[in-house]
């Protein structure tokens, strides 16, 4: 998986983050693309206001933070905020267009943990468009993690597909439903992160939240994979 994002990393990396269709290709305006990070985290925190009025604003983590799309809008908000990604060009790209370095910092985690950072260290742990992309096995992990790390007054945020999506797919010029996760296998073959999808079920993500001695605050439909039916978690320790 780190060889497969850091290829992407290389060649084409705001696309890799957000991969709208008409920017592939290195067609992403940096300005616009960091825009949509500063949007996506004014309306994160606006909903936190409501949820969790006492959320501080100390420490922030940014889990898959590619080049540093939501990380730099965080480091408007935040103390201090960190950046981990496991793939070495995803590093390299963040640090290069990073405007706030003494308070934002990147790190290359190419463990199945997040054993760097000490347990409550964070008011703040968020993850979108991440957990899709990796091994059930594995993001059951770092979700176990990202309560570990989660300070008592905190909130962890994060986005995963439940399920896929049947849809109307047309093959050989005939009509017909075909699961998403069939046609993502035969995708793979052209090689994209948009291919490489992955989901844990609504039910298995609340009981890891509850073995974890944590509680869920919201569940919300997202839209952050096309294709597959997602959620938005909103956690807090109890």
């Amino acid at each position: 998986m780190q060889q497969y994002w850091n290829e992407f990393g290389k060649s084409d990396p705001m696309w890799a983050v957000l991969m709208d269709p008409s920017k592939r290709g290195n067609r992403w305006d940096k300005q616009e693309f960091f825009h949509t990070g500063m949007s996506e985290i004014e309306a994160l925190l606006n909903d936190l206001k409501a949820l969790s009025p006492t959320l501080e604003m100390g420490n922030a983590l940014d889990f898959g933070c590619g080049v540093g799309r939501l990380s730099q809008a965080l480091a408007v908000r935040f103390k201090q905020v960190h950046g981990v990604d496991i793939a070495p060009s995803m590093i390299t790209e963040a640090d290069k267009h990073n405007q706030f370095p003494r308070t934002c910092h990147y790190h290359l985690n190419d463990t199945d943990d997040l054993s760097a950072f000490p347990s409550n260290s964070f008011d703040l742990v968020y993850s979108c468009r991440v957990l899709q992309h990796i091994e059930p096995q594995y993001s059951i992990n770092y979700i176990q993690e990202f309560c570990r790390i989660l300070s008592p007054t905190g909130s962890l945020v994060f986005q995963i597909p439940d399920s896929p999506v049947l849809a109307i797919r047309l093959r050989l010029g005939l009509k017909s439903l075909i699961p998403t996760a069939l046609l993502n296998l035969v995708g793979k073959k052209k090689g994209g992160p948009e291919t490489l999808m992955h989901c844990v079920p609504r039910r298995e993500i609340t009981q890891l939240i509850e073995r974890n001695n944590l509680r869920i605050v919201e569940i919300k439909a997202d839209n952050s994979a096309p294709g597959w039916s997602s959620f938005r978690y909103v956690v807090a320790k109890n």
